[in-house]
């Protein structure tokens, strides 16, 4: 099967504009990815707090007489646990930043910016192409032209 340049070129045209079209969807992605750790990064900070006053409540309480002083020391445990949790899912959190959101948030900028680079290369130099084919064209036929015999020639 022949392709032609015209093919060729509606080929790599619908080539480009699915990669960048993924490059925006990405891009969304990215920005959505911001949000989330944002927003997550506040959620951190409230159950610390949350977990740091259940367990000074505790610690509180663990010092006080009778049976307040059990639940005393079973929110000063929950709070601890709860402590250690919310700290590992700030470093979750701080994790999904650093190796995920940044480095493709950085990489999609470069990749971008390099994309749109090469399409404009590309037409540039498909238009250079056809533009040189039009013209070896034109003279191609001027050259035939030259040569075939006219009418008043061919009858005598």
């Amino acid at each position: 099967m022949d392709v032609t340049s015209e093919q060729t070129n509606r080929l790599a045209d619908t080539t480009y504009r699915n990669i960048e079209d993924l490059v925006v969807d990405l891009k969304s992605l990215v920005t959505a990815a911001k949000v989330y750790h944002e927003a997550m990064q506040t959620t951190v900070a409230a159950s610390e707090h949350f977990a740091r006053l259940l367990g000074s409540i505790g610690a509180k309480a663990a010092n006080l007489p009778g049976a307040v002083r059990k639940l005393g020391d079973c929110m000063k445990e929950m709070g601890s646990g709860y402590q250690q949790i919310c700290t590992q899912y700030g470093e979750w959190m701080s994790s999904l930043n650093t190796d995920f959101i940044v480095p493709l948030d950085t990489k999609l900028t470069a990749e971008s910016k390099s994309l749109s680079a090469m399409r404009k290369a590309y037409k540039l130099d498909s238009a250079n192409r056809q533009l040189l084919v039009d013209k070896t064209g034109k003279k191609l036929k001027s050259l035939e032209k030259k040569k075939k015999p006219s009418r008043e020639q061919l009858e005598k």
